[in-house]
């Protein structure tokens, strides 16, 4: 909006004349994909470019107290309404991506709260992230209270996801029909080759007034992580979610999921570079169809799927069904100087469907993804990715009767950071 970066420059300017530490902060992204994702090789591939800028300024009033605001455009390049003035944004682009203000040690050490807008990681965000990969990154409107010692970190988060009420003087109390989340997460370094981090989440949603529209899913998930012997590197964890989900005025099912992961890898060669090469396996649990009163399916909340999952998001592989990924990847540092740092990588995975009827396919198949990425002078890091997916039997082909055809799914993306 508009309204969003006047008041931001408008404050820019009136911050640079305190006398009060003041951090700009700033990236632009652009990014070419072409996008042959449909299982269809009749339909060629479709060609867009993504683009996101943000810019970020951090307020420093005393020591220990911070306020942030970020605003962000993200649009597809050509995509405003060609009925507005050119190079006019599309007044939904613009926005505030974060503002919060954050208080540390505050009363005592360690303990700290977070209020506002802001982008919430916890653990390796297999269930709360960021998911930076999309234009439009996720961000959680609420409060953080934080409390840190050496050796253990934690904290809990309540965010409103929707607000169904209306702030208008007048209108009624729509029955507290809000989507809340509410969670916990602790980490603890065990010793030096081990930490663990455990994490309880709860998500409430009543859509309307009506009795029969509850729902409530909690997760527990647990990891262990860690490193061994300088070149090896871990990480196991599992989840359990249990829940409720109103279906009419007496009647509900049940919500139950669950998932395992782990990964190993094993870096070597020299200091200037490395290679590191790992292998894992994470298996979601899927819907049997056969029990009506209960839902079995792994919900991955808002985790950042596009880490785990294969870089290429392909729908069909996050489903009812659920999902068992054997993965392997590898990426290399292959040369590098002041100025310049040129790196390769690359991942494999094979899926199939974690839970199918007797006689239904379950192969989803096989995706390979490869990149190189090219950092200059730290601030600027063009990447060329190119991946392919060869359609399982689970998949469907474009017509009724015929087969998948392979998937294709290439990108070059540029990112400027200061």
């Amino acid at each position: 909006m508009l309204f969003a970066s006047i008041v931001l420059m408008a404050w820019a300017a009136f911050a640079a004349a305190q006398p009060v530490p003041v951090e700009f902060t700033g990236q632009v992204r652009v990014r070419n994909e072409n996008d042959g994702r449909d299982f269809n090789s009749d339909t060629g591939m479709k060609s867009f470019n993504p683009m996101r800028t943000q810019l970020g300024i951090t307020v420093h009033p005393v020591e220990d107290m911070k306020v942030f605001v970020q605003v962000q455009d993200a649009r597809v390049l050509g995509g405003e309404d060609v009925s507005t003035v050119p190079g006019v944004s599309d007044p939904n682009t613009l926005d505030l991506h974060q503002g919060f203000f954050q208080v540390d040690n505050l009363g005592w050490e360690g303990f700290g709260v977070k209020f506002g807008r802001m982008e919430t990681r916890w653990g390796n965000e297999r269930l709360l992230g960021v998911t930076d990969w999309n234009n439009i990154p996720t961000a959680f409107d609420g409060g953080i209270v934080s409390l840190g010692r050496e050796r253990a970190q934690a904290q809990v988060m309540w965010s409103k996801l929707v607000e169904r009420d209306t702030p208008v003087v007048g209108t009624p109390d729509t029955e507290n029909s809000d989507r809340t989340l509410l969670g916990g997460i602790g980490t603890v370094g065990v010793n030096e080759y081990a930490s663990v981090d455990v994490q309880v989440l709860n998500v409430r949603d009543k859509v309307t007034v009506a009795e029969d529209d509850d729902a409530m899913l909690t997760t527990v998930a647990g990891r262990v992580f860690g490193e061994a012997a300088s070149r090896w590197d871990y990480s196991v964890e599992g989840a359990y979610q249990v829940g409720t989900q109103e279906t009419g005025p007496a009647t509900e099912v049940d919500l139950g999921g669950w998932m395992f992961g782990g990964e190993v890898g094993l870096t070597f060669g020299a200091e200037e570079r490395p290679v590191r090469f790992g292998v894992g396996y994470d298996h979601l649990s899927g819907d049997d169809a056969s029990t009506t009163d209960k839902v079995e399916s792994f919900n991955t909340l808002f985790g950042d799927n596009h880490k785990f999952y294969g870089l290429m998001d392909v729908p069909q592989v996050l489903s009812s069904a659920g999902v068992r990924d054997i993965k392997v990847n590898a990426k290399a540092r292959v040369w590098s100087n002041t100025d310049n740092v040129v790196s390769f990588g690359g991942e494999f995975h094979n899926f199939s469907a974690a839970e199918t009827a007797v006689g239904v396919e379950s192969a989803l198949g096989n995706e390979v993804d490869v990149h190189a990425t090219w950092a200059y002078r730290e601030r600027f890091i063009p990447t060329l990715g190119v991946s392919a997916f060869l359609p399982g039997d689970a998949i469907p082909g474009p017509t009724p009767g015929a087969s998948a055809d392979n998937a294709y799914w290439v990108y070059l993306q540029g990112v400027v950071s200061f």
